[in-house]
């Protein structure tokens, strides 16, 4: 920020339901009917809003930062050393998720050990590693500040832009193993029903002692994966910080080094 921009200096904390605060909110667009295979857990996801202070009190306490541009950037600082840290610790499980899903497909249509297969589950299980092993290698070489250690920002932000940069390149290596069944795959109520499921079964199945059914329930699974065309691939970029904000700080962090 520069002085110009002093206006916009502005962070405080205000009670989500006070006098003023208006939420405009995007529907919840998840919907899990009788076309899907029966699951036994839920599913789990939030909604998002533009967020208008239309002439909001805000208790003086409260206030951060009122037109302390000079400051903008340290508490911007302060936010990002952090959370681009648990950006990549929490994506680790959902890599691991599709990595788990990925290696089933190739176990239940029986390609497993083609070539091909295994040099894409070689990328997936490369990709997966080096961000475990940065991740942890942010908090091992921590940095000290303010009297708390915090993991180190240049190994972190390295760790968040290798997550962001190179996901979407692993989707696509999960959607040529699945296929185009992947989004024309029938339905549960196709299953169910006596005059298709016989075809569903014959032309559908993979290996012999894998049900038709099992692959399938893999394939709905996939669909619903958060990360796959959905809100959680967008966020994958520009959640915790865009690509060029993770760039800037290491570049930044590396020269005061």
């Amino acid at each position: 920020m520069t002085e110009a921009d002093a206006d916009y200096a502005v962070a405080f904390a205000t009670p989500v339901n006070a006098k003023g605060i208006i939420q405009i909110t995007h529907p919840f667009d998840y919907h899990r009917g009788a076309s899907d295979f029966p699951v036994d857990l839920p599913v789990r996801s939030h909604t998002d809003a533009l967020v208008i202070f239309d002439d909001v009190f805000v208790p003086w306490e409260k206030v951060f930062l009122c037109g302390e541009w000079q400051y903008a950037v340290t508490a911007v600082y302060n936010f990002a050393y952090l959370h681009r840290h648990t950006a990549v610790t929490y994506h680790i499980a959902w890599v691991e998720l599709l990595v788990g899903l990925a290696t089933a497909m190739t176990e239940y249509i029986g390609v497993s050990r083609a070539a091909n297969i295994r040099e894409e589950m070689t990328e997936l299980i490369y990709y997966l590693n080096t961000m475990k092993s940065l991740a942890r290698a942010s908090c091992i070489d921590y940095v000290v500040q303010g009297g708390l250690a915090i993991p180190n920002p240049v190994t972190a932000n390295v760790a968040k832009y290798f997550y962001a940069n190179n996901y979407h390149s692993v989707v696509k290596i999960v959607e040529d193993i699945c296929g185009g069944l992947l989004t024309t795959a029938p339905t549960y109520q196709d299953w169910q029903n006596s005059e298709t499921k016989d075809f569903m079964d014959k032309y559908l199945g993979g290996r012999a002692d894998v049900s038709t059914e099992a692959r399938l329930r893999i394939l709905q699974t996939l669909r619903h994966y958060p990360c796959l065309g959905t809100e959680l691939d967008v966020n994958n970029i520009h959640a915790e910080g865009s690509l060029m904000a993770e760039r800037l700080t290491i570049y930044a962090e590396a020269r005061q080094d």
